[in-house]
């Protein structure tokens, strides 16, 4: 955590001296979110996308922490913006499909997991045993 303090405080330094930066009030929410600060990362993420909307990372970023807080609806308009700016990111691939499967749309996070296949990302198996796993029964729960 001192870290994340150190790093926090060196981020709002450089907002300080130029409040204009993207990528500082980019990393600041991210380093919130570590830090499980998460409304205060959303914050900072949507300051970002203020100054740089065209950020897919930014985006990526902020549907994550809205992820968190069961905003998923909001959260999965800034998945799909972060795949208008770059269509072959993975990690919002992969965050669309945990939103997907979050909000019962099974089908649609199928479709991620194929073309995560079909790139041989690592993030694919991830993404199968998430899906499968959140519906698996333990048989010994039957008497």
């Amino acid at each position: 955590i001192k870290d994340y303090k150190e790093s926090l405080q060196a981020l709002d330094k450089a907002i300080e001296l130029d409040p204009t930066l993207a990528v500082a009030h980019s990393n600041r929410g991210v380093t919130l979110f570590a830090m499980g600060k998460v409304k205060e990362a959303i914050k900072s993420f949507r300051q970002a996308l203020e100054l740089k909307p065209q950020v897919a990372e930014t985006h990526n970023n902020l549907g994550v922490a809205l992820d968190q807080i069961g905003r998923h609806q909001e959260a999965n308009k800034h998945f799909m913006e972060a795949l208008r700016l770059r269509p072959d990111y993975e990690h919002a691939i992969y965050n669309l499909a945990l939103n997907q499967i979050e909000t019962g749309d099974r089908v649609s996070a199928q479709k991620q997991l194929s073309f995560l296949e079909k790139s041989s990302s690592n993030l694919a198996a991830g993404l199968r045993n998430f899906l499968f796993q959140k519906y698996v029964v333990n048989v010994s729960t039957f008497k």
